[in-house]
């Protein structure tokens, strides 16, 4: 899925996360302050949706797609190029959403170096969900 630029999942700190860079295209990292910002924009524009309800927004010819956990008070937005195909970031984004909440949530009391050994594994195996396209990588 070389059209997906990146992947930010904010939790309930209002901390950005950068869960996935596309290093493919060589897309650069957004600022930390603009991205904060900007996240907590798309969320306020979809704050009243339903679990795992996507919704896409369009700004300057890019796709911006959202998805909440409302429980965990968690959320995920992509950037991706126009073309891509909603069904195939909406799997994904599920995919991201649910693979967090099992190796986060099902962690919570963890020490600062295993959160860091986790967040890069978790990193790892979206990179490989999206840039093999393959659906079954977190099954």
């Amino acid at each position: 899925m070389n059209e997906i630029h990146w992947i930010y999942l904010v939790d309930y700190t209002g901390t950005p996360l950068l869960i996935y860079l596309n290093e493919l295209n060589e897309i650069n990292e957004p600022s930390y302050a603009v991205i904060s910002h900007f996240l907590f924009g798309i969320r306020e524009i979809n704050e009243n949706l339903k679990e795992n309800k996507l919704t896409k927004t369009e700004i300057n010819g890019k796709y911006f797609f959202f998805i909440e956990d409302k429980v965990k008070d968690f959320f995920v937005v992509v950037k991706s190029d126009k073309i891509t195909f909603i069904e195939n970031v909406l799997n994904i984004l599920i995919k991201v959403k649910d693979r967090f909440m099992e190796v986060f949530y099902m962690n919570e009391v963890l020490t600062q170096e295993r959160k860091i050994k986790l967040v890069e594994k978790f990193r790892k195996e979206i990179k490989e969900l999206i840039e093999n396209k393959d659906m079954e990588v977190l099954k």
